[in-house]
């Protein structure tokens, strides 16, 4: 059995907005985030400052495809799973083009070489996942091709969540910027 809990980013004292068997760790509602997911988010904010973006934006895709694949569609178990399966590579794929982007940007990798390795991997993946879907019958192939392109309405959307933020003087983390008028104003506090 596993401890399974939601978490609400808004306060990081007291995210957790609901637990299953919390016993196990005996957390229970309003609990703090671990550091081991403080250390997660961190390093999700090292990446990239825009994952968190396209991965929030993913998500909202996943739920909202869900919602629609159980309201309208007769084989629902099929299309969901293709769905998911879909989503967690588009999750995958958000993930790993970020790594080969910063190896070139900040690791000094030589760009065609590592690009092309990249999307080759990426590609193959893909293949694979396809592949077990359709060999094991586990998922629909055309839900799994439609949650893979939760990752394209991603990068399409998050440079207008980024505009939002950045009008109401957020940075795409959602954090303040660091101006020196903020940082003056958290010293003096």
């Amino acid at each position: 059995v596993y401890e399974i809990s939601l978490h609400s980013l808004e306060d990081y004292d007291h995210s957790v907005v609901k637990i299953m068997n919390g016993y196990h760790s005996g957390r229970t509602v309003g609990a703090p985030l671990t550091d081991l997911a403080l250390n997660m988010l961190k390093r999700i904010k090292d990446i990239n400052e825009a994952l968190p973006g396209m991965l929030l934006i993913e998500c909202i895709y996943l739920v909202v495809a869900q919602i629609i694949i159980f309201i309208a569609v007769p084989n629902k178990i099929m299309c969901a799973v293709g769905l998911l399966a879909g989503c967690l590579y588009a999750v995958f794929s958000s993930f790993h083009l970020s790594f080969t982007i910063r190896k070139v940007v900040y690791g000094g990798h030589k760009q065609s070489s590592t690009l092309v390795f990249g999307y080759i991997v990426r590609f193959l993946v893909m293949i694979i996942l396809l592949a077990l879907l359709y060999i094991f019958k586990a998922g629909d192939l055309l839900c799994a091709i439609i949650g893979m392109f939760s990752e394209k309405i991603a990068a399409y959307l998050s440079p207008l969540l980024d505009k939002k933020r950045s009008a109401k003087g957020e940075n795409s983390t959602g954090e303040l910027p660091q101006t020196d008028k903020n940082i003056i104003e958290k010293e003096s506090e």
